[in-house]
């Protein structure tokens, strides 16, 4: 007896290991729904939906693809974008997981069966059978044919064949689509042996309970509500979103919401009656999806485009989208109106009347703006002289089987693109500003190359300089400018003294560098700037200043100046060339109404170029403090760029600058790291320095008029 209940023991737990699922998860995919939901962390399909709401254009039911009922002009109804149709298909493909044997019976079932969840059966359901060539191998692809359609699955769940709502109220059905391989080769495909996915099928009356809902008020609310929008250049922008959002009926999970733009009259004397007389969804959607927690939700892109003109008012319906894709609960109340109702404009920023350079487009075209930029350069300043026009006749002599060579890949047109966009800068400086400060710009940028390529040459620099720093800090008693070293053999010169244990020390002088850089930071005025704009659709003209737009402006000016001394002798003479750089954030402002800010950002940059002359009262090596003064030219570059563009509006004028500083060397409070400092890395002296600097430039388009105090680090080589 025992041996038998042993043997039935082992012939069940065999069965039982052997009937499993054998689908591959994430390779499972299902058409003919209107979305599937993934899991996170596998990619799986883990809940499939389907909705119907609305009324198909007989145009796209094709029996291939969901169809857009939004689409279809009518009064105003619950709709769906990706809705199912009776003759549509449903079809599953998977990947076999494990290889499956040639089985007695010289075949194996694999099945898709559409079933209720109440009673997960494979008896009396919506099934698809496939029988497979054998032997099976571990990935084989399994598809099935499209045969089973929503027509049978709307009649499995209760509904009429021609799967339309019944009553006034929403029909949800909680269906199981499952499908699986006949693995023990029983002959039938068993619970155990099928991968399991929920399918909701949601249907949805155009009663008036599903269409329309109050502005957010004392009532309960079902879906999103008060919405606040901006106007935008050629969008409306969600400022805030939403304040309150209500349950879902059926408890599907709300997943996006819906606007539909409707344009009305710019005085705003149909706002009202584009919410309360929204009567169809012919018009063209834009969705974003939301995230929700709790009862508010978000939206990760608040940009609504689409077929949006500036100057144009809209008023935006809005509803809101299940994971069902269903669309319903729109905003039709006239107190939305104040909210959702936009006129989106063109924004103007500080430099937008100013001068300005055209966007940069790709190359490729005779009529590109870069090439009608150099044919402009070419003609203002090449054609007009003799070594112009050897440079132009030898250009087109070369240029033309070059150029054949690289039309043929579109890595050589890359790369040309890129080393010529340096050359396109050059150019267009010069044809906006001139010649003249395309050249300044250009030595200063030369001389900043030459300078940093020095500093850098060696790796350890910095750490050295922040050695040379922390030491004060670290050293009780600073020692003097002199340098130890055990050399019976020295010479004489220089020597100072020499110590009990032998010790020669002499007077290492250094002779006075004659270059110098500087790093400084400093907080100076904003330029005095401003725009007049008359409004796009009537009204007085205004003006308005750069505090306006950038209210947030921190003024911080951060520059480097290079110095280089020719002229050592009672002091140091020589010529100075810096750049500064500050930036502001703000927001332009409506073209259609200056007085409104606008939701794009905008951000403006200061850079003040230099050149002038320097003298500095440094006399000696180790001098703990050096005056100076300096002074010159200066050509202020104002730039303007906003967010979401790539185009850049510039503008310039010329004026002139003066300075007075100290300087403190640093390299006097610790010899040893002043030494290695100079030996190493020809590094004399670091400077702690502080200066009072005023810039002045009177331009025909602003005014640049501060002074500051800055301080910085300075360093001569």
């Amino acid at each position: 007896m025992r041996n038998i209940i042993l043997f039935f023991t082992l012939f069940l737990s065999t069965i039982v290991t052997f009937a499993v699922e054998n689908v591959d998860p994430v390779s499972v995919t299902i058409s003919g729904v209107s979305n599937k939901q993934r899991d996170g962390a596998t990619g799986a399909i883990s809940e499939a939906y389907a909705g119907i709401a609305g009324t198909c254009p007989a145009a796209e039911m094709n029996n291939i693809s969901t169809c857009n009922s939004c689409s279809q002009p009518g009064a105003l109804a619950p709709c769906n974008m990706n809705s199912v149709y009776p003759n549509l298909p449903i079809s599953v493909s998977f990947t076999v997981k494990t290889a499956i044997d040639t089985p007695a019976t010289g075949t194996v079932n694999a099945q898709v069966l559409i079933m209720l969840s109440t009673s997960p059966t494979l008896t009396g359901t919506v099934a698809i059978t496939k029988t497979l060539n054998l032997p099976v191998a571990a990935g084989t692809v399994v598809q099935f044919d499209t045969t089973t359609k929503w027509s049978e699955v709307c009649a499995l769940a209760g509904f009429t064949t021609s799967c339309t709502p019944t009553g006034t109220t929403s029909n949800l059905a909680n269906l199981i689509i499952a499908f699986g391989i006949d693995t023990n080769n029983s002959g039938t495909v068993e619970l155990d042996e099928v991968r399991k996915i929920p399918l909701k099928l949601q249907l949805l009356p155009a009663t008036s309970t599903y269409r329309a809902q109050t502005f957010c008020g004392t009532t309960a609310t079902s879906g999103v509500c008060n919405i606040l929008l901006k106007a935008g250049d050629s969008k409306a922008v969600i400022n805030s979103f939403p304040v309150a959002i209500g349950a879902e009926p059926d408890g599907l999970t709300w997943d996006a919401v819906v606007f539909f733009p409707v344009p009305v009259a710019q005085d705003r004397s149909q706002d009202a009656a584009a919410f309360s007389g929204f009567t169809t969804q012919s018009k063209t959607p834009n969705v974003h999806s939301m995230t929700i927690s709790g009862a508010s939700a978000n939206v990760a892109d608040s940009a609504i485009t689409g077929n949006i003109e500036n100057y144009q008012r809209y008023c935006f319906v809005y509803g809101t989208k299940n994971r069902a894709q269903n669309i319903f609960k729109f905003m039709t109340d006239p107190l939305a109106a104040p909210n959702a109702c936009v006129t989106p404009s063109e924004i103007v920023g500080m430099l937008e009347d100013k001068h300005c350079f055209i966007s940069t487009a790709a190359f490729g075209s005779d009529m590109a703006p870069e090439v009608q930029t150099f044919r402009e350069f070419r003609n203002k300043y090449l054609l007009t002289n003799s070594v112009g026009k050897v440079f132009v006749k030898l250009y087109y002599k070369m240029s033309p089987p070059i150029a054949n060579i690289i039309s043929e890949s579109e890595i050589l047109r890359t790369i040309t693109r890129s080393a010529l966009y340096p050359v396109l800068a050059f150019i267009q400086l010069s044809l906006h500003y001139g010649l003249a400060l395309a050249l300044l710009v250009l030595a200063v940028l030369l001389i900043l190359a030459v300078n940093i390529r020095e500093m850098v040459r060696h790796k350890k620099t910095f750490l050295i300089v922040l050695i040379l720093l922390a030491t004060p800090f670290l050293k009780a008693d600073p020692k003097p400018a002199t340098k130890k070293a055990l050399h019976p053999a020295a010479r004489a010169e220089g020597l100072i003294r020499i110590s009990k244990d032998g010790t020669y020390i002499y007077d290492l002088k250094q002779p006075l560098k004659k270059q110098s850089g500087h790093i400084r930071v400093g907080q100076a005025e904003a330029p005095d700037i401003s725009i007049a704009i008359t409004p796009k659709n009537g009204g007085a003209t205004k003006t308005y200043k750069f505090d306006q737009f950038y209210e947030s402006s921190s003024n911080l000016l951060i520059g480097y100046d290079y110095e280089w001394f020719p002229w050592i002798a009672k002091g140091k003479t020589g010529v100075q060339a810096g750049v500064s750089f500050m930036m502001a954030q703000g927001h332009g402002r409506l073209a259609a109404d200056p007085d409104i800010p606008s939701e794009e950002s905008f951000s403006f940059f200061t850079v003040p170029l230099t050149l002038g002359g320097v003298y500095r009262f440094e006399y000696k090596d180790k001098q703990i403090v050096a005056p100076y003064v300096t002074g010159g030219a200066t050509y202020l570059l104002l730039a303007e760029k906003r967010e979401d563009q790539s185009k850049v509006h510039f503008a310039g004028g010329f004026g002139g600058y003066g300075a007075a500083g100290l300087l403190f060397n640093l390299s006097f409070l610790d010899d040893d790291s002043g030494y290695t400092l100079d030996s190493q890395y020809g590094i004399s002296n670091l400077w702690l320095s502080l200066e009072y600097k005023a810039i002045e430039v009177q331009a025909s388009a602003f005014n640049f008029s501060t002074q500051y105090l800055n301080a910085g680090l300075s360093f001569d080589f």
